[in-house]
């Protein structure tokens, strides 16, 4: 049994206004009610009306493009359960516990949260699952000293530093720390790159490119409120299909191939 409260709330103004604005101002509302009750909360049915006509809005869910049934499918992998436990993961999530046991938990959790919270989540995941592995790539070998590389590196922030607005500088600092990592390693040789690469997924088939998730990454953790609600709800499924197989491929299981339509 499901027990469901249907409020009825109505909106008078005082002069005509658009819809646009009409939506507008409901909507307004509707956040600070959530925010009100620590709860989300939505209008299903809304009517506006207008001089001549009424407009009507029924919320419907879209299609869920990630299946929640309880199995491998999205992944291209169709086995039971039974069959799923018959097959060789011991090895590997022995050998891989502690990063299964951070991926596995997280992985749902990505389900139940909001799309922005999903997206970071997944794409932490899939830190998670490179950690400690080989595949960083190929570094350059320094001819000076460790305390020197990080001495010559701070100068040269420095210089670069002169050519910002003082505000900017926090910013520029913390992005500056990515870019250092990355060029420690040679041309084409990115850790995260080699380490998708190396567990099977070809990066050209991708339907949005490594360096795209990366930017949407970025725009979530800056706070931009100027992402594209359909790419982030593609670049969810994605990231989905991504960290599923990359599980699977912690457990040993092979059995499994990345689906790149998003439609």
């Amino acid at each position: 049994m499901k027990i469901i409260k249907e409020p009825n709330i109505q909106f008078k103004y005082n002069k005509d206004i658009s819809e646009e604005k009409a939506i507008e101002y409901a909507e307004i509302v509707r956040l600070l009610a959530s925010f009100y009750f620590q709860t989300s909360i939505d209008y299903t049915l809304s009517r506006i009306h207008l001089k001549e006509n009424t407009i009507l809005i029924k919320k419907v869910s879209r299609k869920n493009l990630i299946n929640n049934s309880g199995n491998f499918w999205d992944f291209k992998n169709f086995w039971s359960f039974v069959e799923f436990m018959q097959s060789n993961w011991q090895k590997g999530a022995l050998d891989n516990y502690k990063k299964l046991s951070k991926a596995i938990e997280m992985f749902i959790q990505s389900i139940i949260a909001g799309c922005s919270s999903s997206f970071l989540i997944r794409y932490n995941i899939i830190e998670i699952c490179k950690g400690g592995s080989k595949a960083d790539g190929e570094r350059f070998v320094p001819i000076i000293s460790k305390k020197e590389v990080t001495k010559k590196c701070n100068e040269a922030l420095n210089i670069l530093l002169q050519a910002l607005d003082p505000k900017d500088y926090m910013d520029f600092k913390t992005m500056w720390q990515s870019v250092r990592s990355n060029l420690s390693y040679r041309p084409m040789e990115i850790p995260l790159l080699s380490f998708l690469e190396n567990q099977g997924l070809n990066l050209s088939l991708f339907p949005i490119p490594v360096k795209r998730l990366k930017e949407i990454r970025n725009s979530i953790t800056h706070g931009s409120t100027d992402i594209d609600p359909n790419e982030l709800e593609k670049a969810n499924i994605l990231l989905y299909r991504i960290t599923g197989i990359l599980i699977l491929n912690l457990l040993g299981v092979k059995e499994w191939k990345l689906d790149i339509d998003l439609k």
